[in-house]
């Protein structure tokens, strides 16, 4: 086969595998930043719900540096 040939199927194998729609990359945009947003409103929600636990456990993580998971789970309860 001509060199010149192979190299023009490649740029054609290259094209058809970045032809995907600008429609579908703004509906993957879209539902990526639904997905991130509700991960942080359920990340913000879980921190102010057991804003105390965190606090006391950071409190022990800065005298203590590292803790046990025994000693975690009385600092959640």
């Amino acid at each position: 086969m001509d060199p010149s040939a192979q190299g023009g199927d490649m740029i054609m194998r290259m094209m058809a595998k970045n032809s995907m729609s600008e429609n579908l990359q703004v509906k993957i945009d879209e539902a990526v930043k639904k997905i991130s947003c509700e991960g942080y409103e359920k990340a913000l929600k879980q921190i102010s719900d057991n804003r105390e636990a965190i606090d006391r456990i950071v409190e022990v993580l800065c005298e203590k540096e590292t803790i046990t998971g025994d000693e975690f789970r009385s600092l959640l309860s």
